[in-house]
């Protein structure tokens, strides 16, 4: 039997649905940017409310300023690009950030991180753990930005 407070609910949802103007899957989150300027973030436990456009600003450039950005950045980080789809892709979005922590442990061993993921109840395949160590290795291995890059050369420095 439905109960008011369910009908409220759905409605609630179905009105979350309708004023949303894009969801894009990341590597461990999903973002849900709505037309009334409010970001939501979702790492699986549900979307919460992470950032606003600024005040004078439509959502819909914002958002599109925002996807332009964001391409750019994929373009010049393939390795991480390849890596989120592979994960969008294959992962529940309640699973990515679980194995994502288990990569970083276990990117060299692929057949612990097959039995790790198959342990925790994510189903994988060896070739699939394979596949995600050597993708993880490459993002790895690629430059991020001018933040790490000076990182980078000041511990060179140091040795």
């Amino acid at each position: 039997m439905e109960t008011q407070g369910m009908k409220q609910e759905e409605a609630k949802e179905n009105g979350a649905k309708q004023a949303e103007l894009a969801v894009v899957d990341r590597l461990a989150d999903r973002l849900v940017w709505l037309k009334d300027g409010r970001v939501l973030r979702d790492t699986g436990d549900g979307p919460r409310p992470w950032k606003k456009v600024k005040a004078g600003r439509e959502p819909s450039e914002a958002f599109q300023h925002w996807s332009e950005q964001r391409k750019q950045w994929l373009a010049e980080h393939p390795a991480f690009d390849r890596l989120q789809k592979f994960m969008v892709r294959n992962f529940n979005l309640d699973d990515r950030l679980l194995v994502l922590t288990a990569l970083g442990a276990l990117a060299n061993d692929a057949d612990g991180l097959w039995a790790e993921m198959n342990d925790a109840g994510i189903e994988i395949s060896v070739e699939e753990a394979h596949e995600l160590c050597r993708l993880f290795i490459e993002m790895e291995a690629e430059p991020r930005g001018p933040a790490e890059q000076t990182a980078t050369a000041n511990q060179t420095q140091e040795q």
